[in-house]
C-alpha cells in the first residue's frame, strides 16, 4: 500500500537586511498565509489545467447516468452516498483493463486469468459466483446504486463467473482494488492512463488534495516545483483530486524550522491538526543518537495504544520489544540498502520500548502519529529526542486553513480512557449495550483513526447518557470538551454530579453546529472539525467536590437530566473527551488508561542566532503577529527575557511592553480569536509601541536589558500566551512611529 508523506509546515526564511526596512530576521508561521490561492474544489477545470488521456473513459455525473469522456476530456466523478449521488472531484486513474465481456449485457462466462491480485465489481442486487481458478465469494450486490467489490488471487486457469439476478456494470480487472467501470464489449477492454497538468505554474509550489481510490483515505501532497511548462500533477495515480492549493513560489510548503528558532526546551508528544485537516502528533523523533543507532529503551512520549512509524536506512535489523530484551516482539524491520529507507507503522501495547539494534542502522527515527503509516521528513538527534513546534491548521474549510504556530501552557486531561467509552471506567444508563447497539471504533474519529464510539439510545422513556469516573475539581474554573458528531439524535447535553456543578449545564445542536444553551455563569463553544464532527467545549466555575462528568443525549436543548421516549436506533458518536483546569480549551491531550490524569507539557520556543542578536541591540523593533485563544487572569507573553517583555497582554488583554521596570501601554485590548500584531521600536531615546495599526505610544524609557535568554509565547512555560504565533519580524533599527503603525497592520508586508 502506498502512502505519501504527508505533513508540511511552512515557509520561513531569514532575511538579511538591505533597506531602511527590511527586517534582519524574519518568520512566516502561517504558511504563506496569502501567499497561495486555492484553485478549485474540483467539479470543474481550473483555469490552466488540462487532462491528457488517449480514448475513452467513463464516469457517473449527479443523476447516476454513466457517461462517456472521449480522448483527453477530464471526468467529475459522482457516487452514491445512500442519500444522493455526491461530486468526488476530478478523477485521475493508471491504465486497466476489463476483462468481463459484453459487461452492458453481462452474462455468464469463463475467462483465461493469471496467478496474480484480480478485483471483481459491479452494481446491483444480484450474485456473482465464481468457481474454477477461484472459489472465493460469492460477490453479492447491496443495491442498484451501490458497488460492490472483491479482490482475490485466483490459480493461473480458467475462472468462472456465474451471474444471478441483477448485475449491471461488472468489472474483472488485475489490481488490488476496484479502479472506475469500463465499458467492455467482445474483446478485453483498456482504458489507458492519464495524466493531469496545469500550464503557467513554473517555478511554483502546487497541494494537491485528494481521496485515494484504494485506500478511500483523504491525502495531500506537495507537487514539486518545475521550471518546465506545464506542471505534472502526478498524485494521486488512482483517485480524486478534490482541491488544489497552488503557492507563488517554489520555496513554500518546505519542511523547515528556521535556525534562529530553538524549540528544545518542549518536550512531551503534543496533538495539532495537520495540512490535511487530522488531529496527530506533531513530528518528533524519540530516538537518541539517531545518525547511526545503537540499542536503547525509550519510554519518552511512548504510551500503550499509541501509533507509531519506525523508519531507517542500511543494511541492519530493528526489533522494538515490549519494556526489555525480553519482552514480547512487537514489531521487526530489515534494511535493504545504505540509502534505502524502510519503515513499519506499529502500535505501543506498553509505556516502554525496548528498541534492538543489529547490524548498521543510519537516520533512524521513532515518531509518534495518529493516521500516518510512512514516515515524515527525517528529525536528526544525539543526545536527546527532539519535538518539532506545532504548525497548527483549523480543519473547519477543505483545505485546512493554516493558523501558525501553535504554543499553550502546560494542562493535563483528568479524564481516563478519554476515547473508549466502552471501557469500565465510563457508565451509563437507557443506551444500548457495546455489541448490541451501541458500538466501539463505529467511525473514522478527527485523527483519521477508526476509534469513535457510537453511543445509541435505548426505547426505554428515561434519561439517556453517560458518565465518566469521578474526578476532584478544585473550586476553580474548568473546560469540559468532547468531539461529537450526529447520528440521529440532536441534542448532546453535558452536566454532572450537583455538589460541583449545581444544576448548570450546556447543550449542543449537532445538525447546525451551534452552542444552543449554556447555564448563566458559563459558557458553551462548538466548533466545526471536518467531516461532520464538532469540538464540544463548556467552561464553568465548579465547587471544591468530587464528581462525575455526564454526557447526555437529548431530544432538546437546554433541559437538565431529560428523560424522553428513545427509538432504539438514534444516537451520538463520540471521541476525545477532556477535562482540564482553565478558562478555555486547549489541544485535546489523549488519555487512555486508568492510572489518572495525562499532561501535556508546555510549549517552550526560545529565539537563537540572528535574531538574538538583533533583539539584544541597542536599537531595533520587533513585530509578531498572534491570535490568543483565550483569557487568563495572568499575564501572557508574546515575547520575554530577563523581565523585559517587548510585548505582552495583561489580565484584560491590554497590549503592553516593560523593560523591567518602566511599562509602557499601547492603550489597545487585543481580541480572543482575531490575530493582531503588536510592535514595539526602540533605541536610545526611547521606546515606541503599537498594536494592529493603532498610532504609536511613546516613551523616553531604555529597552532593558533583555539577556540571553528570550522565549516566543512565554516566560519559560509560564505565562503563556495560549495561542497561534502567526509571523514575527525584527529589525536593527527603530522604526518611525508612523512605519511602526503601518508595520503593525494585519497583512501589511514586513
Amino acid at each position: 500500500m502506498f502512502f505519501q508523506t504527508l505533513y508540511r509546515t511552512v515557509s520561513i526564511a531569514a532575511l538579511v537586511s538591505s533597506g531602511a526596512i527590511s527586517p534582519e530576521v524574519f518568520g512566516d508561521f502561517i504558511a504563506d498565509l496569502g501567499d497561495y490561492t486555492t484553485l478549485s474544489t474540483l467539479s470543474s477545470m481550473p483555469t490552466d489545467g488540462s487532462v491528457s488521456r488517449s480514448g475513452n473513459a467513463y464516469y457517473f455525473d449527479n443523476t447516476g447516468t454513466l457517461q462517456t469522456a472521449g480522448t483527453n476530456t477530464a471526468r467529475f466523478d459522482y457516487a452514491w452516498n445512500g442519500s444522493a449521488w455526491a461530486a468526488k472531484g476530478l478523477l485521475i486513474e493508471g491504465a486497466r483493463t476489463n476483462v468481463f465481456l459484453n459487461s452492458t449485457t453481462p452474462a455468464t462466462q469463463s475467462i483465461t486469468v493469471t496467478a496474480q491480485a484480480y478485483t471483481l465489481s459491479f452494481y446491483g442486487t444480484g450474485t456473482i459466483t465464481l468457481s474454477g481458478a477461484s472459489t472465493a465469494g460469492p460477490l453479492v450486490g447491496t443495491g442498484a446504486n451501490n458497488r460492490v467489490t472483491l479482490t482475490f488471487t485466483p490459480s493461473a486457469a480458467s475462472l468462472t463467473l456465474t451471474l444471478s439476478g441483477t448485475v449491471n456494470y461488472p468489472q474483472l480487472e488485475a489490481g488490488s482494488f476496484a479502479s472506475s467501470y469500463i465499458v467492455c464489449g467482445g474483446t478485453a477492454t483498456t482504458r489507458n492512463a492519464e495524466t493531469f497538468t496545469l500550464a503557467n505554474y513554473t517555478n511554483r509550489l502546487v497541494e494537491s488534495f485528494y481521496v485515494d481510490e484504494q485506500t478511500g483515505g483523504s491525502w495531500s501532497a506537495n507537487i514539486a516545483p518545475s521550471a518546465t511548462s506545464p506542471l505534472s500533477i502526478g498524485t494521486p495515480t488512482f483517485g480524486w483530486i478534490t482541491s488544489l492549493r497552488a503557492y507563488l513560489s517554489g520555496a513554500a510548503g518546505s519542511i523547515a524550522t528556521p535556525a534562529w528558532i530553538d524549540n528544545s526546551g518542549t518536550v512531551g508528544n503534543r496533538l495539532m491538526t495537520d495540512s490535511t485537516g487530522l488531529l496527530t502528533f506533531a513530528p518528533a523523533n524519540l530516538l537518541t543518537g539517531s545518525a547511526t543507532l545503537s540499542t536503547q529503551t525509550v519510554t519518552d512520549g511512548v504510551a500503550a495504544g499509541r501509533n507509531f512509524v519506525l523508519s531507517f536506512k542500511g543494511t541492519g535489523s530493528v526489533v522494538v520489544k515490549e519494556t526489555n530484551s525480553g519482552g514480547t516482539t512487537i514489531v521487526t524491520i530489515n534494511g535493504t540498502g545504505a540509502s534505502d529507507r524502510v519503515w513499519g507503522a506499529f502500535t505501543a501495547t506498553v509505556a516502554t520500548l525496548y528498541v534492538s539494534v543489529s547490524g548498521t542502522v543510519t537516520e533512524a527515527q521513532l515518531e509518534p502519529v495518529t493516521y500516518q503509516t510512512a514516515p515524515r521528513p527525517y528529525i536528526a538527534t544525539t543526545t536527546a529526542a527532539i519535538y518539532l513546534p506545532r504548525y497548527d491548521y483549523s480543519p473547519a474549510t477543505t483545505p485546512a486553513t493554516p493558523l501558525g504556530m501553535l504554543v499553550e501552557e502546560s494542562r493535563a486531561n483528568l479524564v481516563t480512557y478519554s476515547e473508549q467509552f466502552n471501557n469500565a471506567a465510563w457508565t451509563g444508563s437507557g443506551l444500548l449495550a457495546f455489541g448490541s447497539g451501541s458500538t466501539a471504533d463505529a467511525t473514522v474519529a478527527p485523527s483519521g483513526t477508526t476509534t469513535a464510539d457510537l453511543l445509541t439510545e435505548n426505547s426505554s422513556t428515561s434519561t439517556h447518557y453517560i458518565d465518566c469516573t469521578s474526578i476532584t475539581f478544585t473550586a476553580a474554573k474548568y473546560t469540559i470538551s468532547v468531539f461529537a458528531k450526529y447520528n440521529g439524535r440532536r441534542y448532546l447535553t453535558m452536566q454532572g454530579s450537583s455538589v460541583v456543578f449545581s444544576t448548570d449545564i450546556a447543550s449542543f445542536d449537532l445538525v447546525s453546529g451551534s452552542a444552543s444553551f449554556a447555564s448563566a455563569g458559563s459558557t458553551a463553544t462548538i466548533a466545526a472539525v471536518g467531516n461532520g464532527w464538532y469540538r464540544c467545549s463548556w467552561t464553568i466555575t465548579t465547587a471544591a467536590a468530587s464528581g462525575v462528568v455526564t454526557l447526555l443525549l437529548s431530544d432538546v436543548s437546554g433541559t437538565r437530566s431529560r428523560s424522553y421516549t428513545g427509538d432504539g436506533v438514534s444516537g451520538i458518536y463520540l471521541w476525545g473527551a477532556q477535562v482540564e483546569l482553565g478558562a478555555f480549551p486547549t489541544s485535546y491531550i489523549p488519555n487512555n488508561s486508568g492510572s489518572g490524569s495525562v499532561t501535556r507539557a508546555a510549549d517552550i520556543v526560545k529565539l537563537t542566532g540572528s535574531a538574538l542578536t538583533t533583539i539584544g541591540g541597542t536599537a531595533g523593533t520587533v513585530v509578531e503577529e498572534i491570535n490568543l485563544r483565550g483569557t487568563t487572569a495572568a499575564t501572557q507573553y508574546g515575547i520575554y527575557g530577563n523581565s523585559v517583555s517587548p510585548g505582552y497582554f495583561d489580565s484584560a488583554l491590554v497590549v503592553k511592553a516593560t523593560n523591567g521596570t518602566n511599562v509602557l501601554s499601547s492603550g489597545v485590548t487585543a481580541v480572543v480569536g482575531t490575530a493582531g500584531r503588536f510592535g514595539l521600536a526602540w533605541d536610545a531615546s526611547g521606546r515606541a509601541i503599537s498594536y494592529s495599526g493603532s498610532a504609536a505610544v511613546t516613551d523616553a524609557n531604555g529597552f532593558g536589558t533583555i539577556g540571553s535568554t528570550v522565549y516566543i509565547g512565554s516566560n519559560n512555560a509560564s505565562n503563556t500566551a495560549n495561542g497561534w504565533v502567526r509571523s514575527m519580524a525584527l529589525y536593527n533599527q527603530k522604526l518611525s512611529s508612523a512605519t511602526l503603525a503601518q508595520k503593525t497592520t494585519v497583512g501589511a508586508s514586513y
